[in-house]
């Protein structure tokens, strides 16, 4: 596997292996690509593992333990504000 930085070998340190659950239940690998912040929230963005063009965009919450959780952007205003911060940066 190539590193997140597109290098096949690089000094980055080794990307983070998660595993979401699509619909109907069945586990995926990606790997945190970047992370973004906007205000006082923060948002990754995960690659597949087994699919280069599938990609998920998650925000960042603390769990009950204190660890970061990932979690789904329900907030059409939320995901629509981080929509055009996105395409801010990508001008």
């Amino acid at each position: 596997m190539a590193c997140a930085c597109g290098k096949d070998s690089c000094g980055c340190a080794a990307p983070q292996e998660i595993w979401l659950q699509d619909e109907q239940g069945q586990l995926h690998a990606f790997y945190v690509s970047d992370r973004l912040t906007l205000g006082d929230r923060t948002y990754v963005l995960a690659v597949s593992l087994e699919a280069e063009e599938q990609y998920a965009l998650l925000k960042v919450v603390p769990g009950p333990d204190g660890q970061e959780r990932l979690t789904n952007i329900p907030d059409e205003a939320e995901w629509n504000e981080l929509q055009q911060a996105l395409l801010q940066m990508s001008r």
